[in-house]
């Protein structure tokens, strides 16, 4: 590859010379001013935004489906079935973007495609009782589901979801690498850190201002998240572009089949053959699992501690506040701590706090401070994370290894994931929706430990990437 074209990645930017423009911050063949830093964080903060929004809405689905009359094994089943259809999207997409050179870049056209798409399911997961109201009025799905109509529900309901998580995948993946294929490494702790209080501000949005009118105006709400979705995810697509790339590894076959085969065997060999990967996929494993219970906080709130949504909303509006402020001088001590060294503890902390909650959250005011604790000790490990991935992965195939991940992650958690409502259906009691990650969570504390111990004698940093992977990259080329 020739050597790498100063160009700025934004519309109106044109390269400068140091000496006017101060500090110049570059990623691959991407180069930035201070200036132009300021405004790709301002496009893409503006996504960190809208997934908040839409992680948000996507909360009111166990009350869709309380509301329908399933049970909690029944809802953790439904959230889990759909793992091994929509598993295999994470790895195919992501090396397929890893290896794709187009003049819009191997990322945008992806994010592009899969937008639309995404937003319209997501319109259309409120109406999934309607549909299948009306549906009945067809003979013959009358029949099939007359002594089954739960069943019938979540059919319909699946359906929905499998359609929306399969784009909902494809953006979630790939967005990240974009991030990573634009964001200069020096500046990425900070990065994460604003992304933080944008995400907490439409935290704030939704709980405050939003969520009240989820008993009423459900429709709308999802229509309308799903709207601001997909042109604010157009829009920075459009406006953040990406660098050059050095040409893909040449495929040593002719014959597609034997590609895909070679490129299946190629994958599982370089991602799961090696300990110090598996120490990381195991780790995030657990930690993934730990979160499958807390879809049913909501009905915690609303139906055992018996409180409106506009109050609960009110109450999870001032969590996001106080991790706004904290958000950015977090981030600036990550930088200088090191996420890889940090993450441990603000995950055993994150634990201590959910074990409390199991113990002693019995009211508004003891929800609120519980809640302020766990949210601060989330936002540490959500800008840890980012970072940690960075500095763990071979970068030349960053894509391929946190699709790996992910694909364990769903298997893993496609397998014992609904233990979580079995649980929650035997103990008849929400509040073990805090014992759960109080417990797993717990454990995936260790393995952070033993990854920094392992990162901390370079186990991680030792091995430069053309040598791991030497038909992939010449020494010394980036991607």
């Amino acid at each position: 590859m020739s050597d790498p074209t100063p160009e700025m990645p934004l519309p109106g930017h044109a390269p400068m010379d140091t000496a006017l423009t101060g500090k110049i911050f570059t990623v691959g063949t991407l180069r930035y001013t201070k200036g132009a830093i300021f405004v790709l964080f301002f496009y893409l903060m503006w996504n960190d935004l809208i997934l908040m929004l839409m992680e948000q809405v996507q909360g009111l689905l166990p009350v869709i489906m309380k509301n329908n009359g399933l049970s909690n094994t029944e809802m953790s089943v439904l959230g889990t079935v759909l793992g091994p259809l929509t598993m295999w999207i994470n790895p195919v997409v992501s090396t397929w973007s890893d290896r794709t050179r187009t003049r819009y870049g191997r990322r945008r056209p992806f994010l592009a495609l899969a937008t639309p798409p995404c937003a319209i399911f997501l319109a259309l997961i409120p109406w999934v009782p309607d549909f299948f109201h009306a549906a009945q009025g067809v003979s013959w799905i009358h029949h099939l589901f007359v002594a089954h109509e739960t069943l019938g529900f979540c059919v319909f309901l699946g359906v929905i979801l499998l359609g929306f998580n399969a784009f909902n995948s494809t953006l979630l993946a790939i967005f990240s690498y974009y991030y990573w294929d634009v964001v200069p490494e020096p500046v990425l702790s900070r990065f994460y850190a604003l992304g933080k209080v944008i995400s907490t501000v439409a935290t704030v949005i939704w709980n405050y201002f939003l969520l009240q009118y989820a008993g009423h105006y459900m429709k709308e709400l999802f229509a309308g998240v799903a709207v601001v979705f997909a042109v604010i995810y157009l829009v920075t697509v459009w406006q953040v572009k990406e660098g050059n790339y050095p040409p893909p590894p040449p495929r040593n076959a002719a014959n597609p089949i034997v590609n895909f085969i070679k490129a299946v065997g190629g994958y599982f060999t370089d991602c799961f053959s090696q300990r110090r990967y598996l120490l990381v996929f195991g780790t995030l494993m657990l930690y993934q699992l730990g979160n499958a219970a807390n879809g049913f906080l909501i009905l915690f709130y609303h139906s055992q501690m018996h409180l409106k949504f506009k109050t609960i909303g009110h109450i999870l509006a001032i969590p996001p506040m106080v991790v706004a402020v904290a958000a950015y001088p977090i981030g600036s001590l990550l930088d200088r701590v090191g996420a890889v060294r940090s993450i441990p503890v603000a995950v055993a902390l994150w634990a201590l706090s959910n074990l409390g909650a199991f113990f002693f959250l019995h009211n508004e005011t003891t929800m609120l401070i519980f809640l302020i604790a766990i949210n601060l000790f989330i936002a540490a490990f959500g800008i840890a994370i980012g970072v940690l991935t960075v500095e763990v992965y071979p970068k030349v195939k960053l894509g391929q290894f946190c699709s790996a991940s992910a694909l364990a992650q769903s298997v893993f958690c496609m397998i014992l994931g609904p233990l979580a409502g079995v649980m929650l259906d035997r103990v008849h009691n929400y509040q073990y929706c805090f014992l759960w990650p109080a417990a797993i969570q717990g454990t995936s504390a260790i393995g952070f430990y033993l990854i920094y111990r392992a990162w901390k004698r370079g186990v991680y940093r030792s091995i430069p990437a053309a040598e791991v992977f030497p038909e992939s990259i010449a020494p010394g080329t980036t991607s």
